[in-house]
């Protein structure tokens, strides 16, 4: 028999609950309670015929839980079932559970399945998709990989439409895409193409077949279902598998017990290990967590350091991760006599993935009101909350100019900056400075912000672009009897006391953009 805790025997004895979740790390005993709570169900809550059902992640899985329960199966006294309350116990792998039912819905429609799309179809569709969106950067051969993992992703969450994945939150994505931008339509576009190709080269993906299945699942009526199911390692389950189980339950009697370890890194492709809640699913779980301590004891305890990492390892590991891209960089690997290791190394350079969306607060230094928005400089868009915004105004960035001490004033655009136009009030004679120097912060003016400026009067104690004696300044402007003071927002920095000299106001400070 299997030595348990008495926090393990108390849930494996739990009356029939409805729905609950069991936490623990590796070697907590998640699957020993799970299989053992598999037999108590069959026992106490079980008529003839009915059936409990336990899914696991692989093949691999499945064996060592069936050869667990078949052990302790032979070591229970038999003779506690009374014949009137005997259930099956079904033990499956996820893939071999949706096979199943894609099999008696026959959804591959004489199709081959493909466990991954070839990466020659993908490459085939990019310059069509080039050419109705010219201005997304990363359409191109070097981006094969992020285009197949948010293609597997979309697939995954089970998207049938577009406006469901416009409007989708994106989680662990190696390259943001805001929503209902120029980006998620190319995606949407290369994965319609490329499953109508695949269908004319009598193919369909996996994902597809998956995808298929629950849309047949939740429409027979006389499917075989389940009373009680319980789910290993459901951290690892993408949302369409998940729904597949849902599918599955008789609805309104049993229970669903999903066994759950949160410390594993894991795929962004699975839907609870990303950080979605039950309810998405069709689950209510307030309050229904139980959490199973490790068994195994450190002889030392040596404290946890945490590591940022940079974007060439978050870049590796995303790749790394999906077993089907991961197999499509070995087989180029092979066939260019190159480490796998290599190919996503390059591919993490070329593809710059943490470059193209922009993160900026606009402070509005007339009203107070600070905003955030989102710059997408790979499609040329501006988003507000993930909104798209259709009206921006593009102002001209000029050069420095010094929160601290002055500097020579160099009258030349050095760029442009689009602002979603909600944000100006006044766009006539406006402009923007970079700034140097940290003699504003406390006005919240930082060095390597950009301030926007707006030509005209500037009254006592504002804030001004004022240029003096061959220099520029950002500084607070505060009339004396006598003379000017430019005061700095900094005790570290003295007034500069203005009493002769070319001195003039180039224009008083209405904004703040602060890169975020």
């Amino acid at each position: 028999m299997l030595k348990l805790s008495k926090t393990h025997e108390k849930i494996v004895q739990l009356r029939q609950v409805g729905t609950f979740v069991i936490t623990g790390e590796k070697q907590s005993g998640k699957t020993s309670v799970g299989t053992l709570r598999m037999l108590y169900l069959l026992e106490h809550a079980c008529r003839t015929g009915e059936r409990v059902l336990y899914v696991c992640n692989n093949e691999a899985e499945k064996e060592k839980v069936s050869t667990l329960f078949n052990e302790q199966y032979s070591l229970q006294n038999m003779s506690l079932f009374d014949e009137e309350f005997k259930g099956e116990a079904v033990i499956k792998s996820i893939d071999a559970l949706i096979e199943e039912a894609a099999n008696k819905a026959d959804v591959h429609l004489n199709l081959e399945v493909c466990d991954t799309v070839p990466e020659t179809v993908i490459l085939a569709m990019i310059p069509q998709v080039k050419k109705a969106y010219p201005k997304v950067k990363w359409l191109n051969t070097n981006h094969i990989g992020f285009i197949h993992q948010e293609m597997r992703w979309i697939n995954a969450c089970g998207y049938a439409t577009f406006e469901a994945y416009a409007n989708a939150t994106r989680k662990g994505a190696i390259m943001k895409l805001p929503k209902r931008g120029s980006g998620r339509k190319a995606i949407w576009m290369i994965k319609e193409l490329v499953a109508t190709e695949l269908r004319r080269q009598g193919l369909m993906s996996k994902d597809q077949v998956q995808i298929d299945t629950l849309g047949y699942l939740k429409e027979d009526t006389l499917r075989e279902c389940y009373k009680h199911i319980i789910i290993d390692d459901a951290e690892n389950l993408t949302k369409v598998q998940l729904e597949c189980i849902h599918a599955l339950k008789i609805q309104g009697h049993g229970e669903v017990l999903f066994l759950m370890d949160k410390t594993k890194k894991l795929d962004t492709l699975a839907w609870l290990g990303s950080g979605n809640r039950f309810k998405t699913i069709g689950y209510q779980m307030t309050g229904r967590v139980k959490h199973l301590a490790s068994s195994k004891k450190k002889v030392e305890r040596k404290k946890k350091v945490e590591v940022q990492q940079t974007p060439l390892e978050i870049f590796m590991q995303e790749m790394s991760s999906d077993k089907q891209v991961l197999k499509a960089y070995e087989e180029k690997a092979s066939k260019e006599k190159a480490s796998v290791e290599r190919l996503l190394l390059e591919d993490s350079k070329k593809s710059k993935v943490l470059e193209y969306v922009e993160t900026y607060q606009y402070i509005n230094k007339v009203t107070g009101v600070e905003i955030t928005f989102q710059r997408d400089t790979s499609a040329g868009e501006t988003y507000i909350d993930e909104v798209k915004q259709e009206e921006v105004d593009v102002l001209p960035i000029y050069s420095d100019i010094a929160a601290g001490m002055p500097i020579e004033l160099v009258d030349e655009v050095s760029g442009q900056f689009e602002l979603p136009s909600d944000l100006l009030h006044h766009k006539k004679n406006t402009y923007i400075l970079h700034v140097q120097g940290d003699s504003m912060i406390g006005a919240n003016i930082s060095d390597g912000d950009y301030v926007v400026i707006q030509s005209g009067n500037v009254n006592n104690h504002e804030i001004a672009a004022v240029y003096y004696n061959g220099a520029t300044t950002l500084k607070r402007i505060v009339q004396e009897d006598e003379h000017i003071l430019l005061v700095s927002e900094n005790p570290k920095y003295d007034p500069i006391v203005i009493e002769e000299g070319d001195f003039r106001v180039m224009g008083k400070l209405i904004g703040v953009i602060k890169p975020l």
